[in-house]
């Protein structure tokens, strides 16, 4: 199962905090737990494409039930600190496209390979 965990920029600023009031509660580990657990079971792996700043560690709560990997947890393959953010994107995105499930941040996002629409938080994009 891939998610998509638009956070970085998205809370980093008043302005987008004022836009998406319950973004960092909806895409903390506590949130997307109690958001994918009814519809994902656990033990199963996790692809997390994220611009969270701390991806090292942030999602480490959800080893807990999943198996997590995002692109910095395989510099044998890929060492995300030889990339721009922005093409680190663009290789999430390509393995978002290639995953039969797909939970989006954003309710105005299209969820992929589940019967009913799930998204980590209530707020359009």
């Amino acid at each position: 199962v891939c998610l998509h965990v638009r956070r970085g920029d998205k809370i980093a600023t008043p302005k987008n905090q004022e836009r998406y009031p319950n973004l960092a509660a909806e895409t903390s580990p506590e949130g997307i737990l109690a958001t994918i657990e009814p519809h994902v079971p656990h033990g199963s792996v996790l692809f997390i494409a994220t611009n969270e700043p701390q991806v090292r560690t942030f999602f480490d709560p959800l080893r807990e039930h999943y198996e997590v990997f995002t692109l910095v947890h395989v510099p044998d393959i890929l060492n995300p600190d030889d990339f721009l953010g922005s093409s680190l994107a663009m290789i999430d995105y390509e393995v978002l496209d290639k995953c039969q499930q797909v939970i989006p941040t954003f309710y105005s996002e299209h969820t992929k390979g589940f019967d009913q629409h799930i998204t980590l938080s209530k707020s359009d994009k």
